[in-house]
Parts: C-alpha cells; structure tokens; sequence
C-alpha cells in the first residue's frame, strides 16, 4: 500500500504498521464435530512481537477484540509498544486486564 501510495523508503520506515487479520481460520475437524477453540493463538505471534518492537504505539482499530484482540494486545505488551484500541466490549476489557495489566505494568506499557 505505502508503494502504490508513493511513500519513500524514510516514510515507511516510520510509518504505522497495519495488521488486518490477526485471527487465523479455525480448523474443521475431519469427523464432522466443530472446531479448533474460538480463539486461536497467532502463530506469527513472533513476527509480531518483532514488528511492534519497532514501533512506539499500536494503534488497533479491528474487531471483534473478544476473537483477536487479546493475542495482538499480548504481542504490544510483550515488545514493549504502548497499546491504544477502540473497543467498546467489557469481555474483552475484562480479559484484557486480568492477562495483560501486570506483565504491562512491568514493561512500563500503555496498555
């Protein structure tokens, strides 16, 4: 996108990193039963951890936070990039804080 907008190699460097869908598809099960859990873990969560490393404000403007929020949260605290989100949802609040508010707290993160 920063190409086709005409961005220099210096304006991509410091620009804003999008993730567009961090949950990954669930796994059906072969038997015909349901399946995986409803939230799957990132398995770039380390690829995101690298990236948001680089950057000192996650943005994440994408829902629901309740099915994708959490892994990408976890990602920001962990790279020590401060967090900022428009949820409105008090499951996702409520998950948020009981995982992520002391590891935050540690790493003198916004979250």
């Amino acid at each position: 996108v920063a190409s086709e907008l005409g961005w220099d190699e210096d304006q991509k460097q410091k620009s804003v990193l999008v993730v567009p869908d961090a949950q990954q598809p669930k796994k059906e099960d072969p038997n015909g039963g349901g399946g995986e859990d409803e939230e799957e873990e990132i398995s770039s969560s380390v690829e995101l951890v690298a990236a948001f490393s680089q950057a000192k404000l996650l943005l994440a403007c994408a829902g629901p936070y309740r099915n994708c929020g959490l892994s990408i949260l976890r990602a920001a605290v962990e790279a020590r990039c401060d967090y900022l989100d428009l949820c409105g949802e008090p499951q996702f609040f409520d998950e948020a804080l009981m995982n992520c508010d002391r590891l935050a707290r540690e790493n003198g993160v916004l979250a």
